[in-house]
């Protein structure tokens, strides 16, 4: 079985993860799990892709991450008749860190009256394999 470190500790995400990652014969762990320091990373980049970079950078700075691939994401929602809103701030939309359950509210009270509701979700994956340069994936 494959490893991977999944640079998170919200156990919901790494749950959804690993799930998802079984169908591939792949094994999900976070950064504590294998035993690389974490901190908290703010995601003040301007593209999926800059966010993703960013939570992944402080374990690649670590010399243990060198036996691991090792993955950061970030995703978000882009309403087409929003000119692609929210996209990268879909969890910070209005201002400040929102639930799911507040993220589709606010949404929907956006949409009211709009006919058009088509919504594309995007996600980046950024992955650095035994301490290789970085990759990414997107989709």
């Amino acid at each position: 079985m494959k490893q991977l470190v999944f640079a998170t500790e919200n156990p919901g995400k790494l749950r959804e993860v690993s799930t998802f990652a079984a169908n591939y014969d792949i094994e999900i762990f976070s950064p504590t799990q294998a035993g690389l320091s974490t901190e908290k990373v703010e995601e003040t980049g301007n593209s999926y892709q800059e966010n993703a970079r960013l939570k992944i950078e402080p374990y690649l700075r670590q010399e243990a991450a060198k036996k691991f691939v090792i993955c950061g994401d970030d995703s978000g929602m882009e309403i087409e008749v929003l000119s692609r809103e929210p996209g990268i701030y879909t969890r910070r939309w209005n201002g400040r860190e929102m639930s799911d359950e507040e993220i589709i509210k606010y949404a929907l009270d956006k949409l009211k009256g709009k006919k058009n509701r088509k919504v594309t979700s995007r996600t980046v994956l950024a992955y650095s394999n035994k301490g290789n340069p970085v990759a990414y994936v997107e989709g």
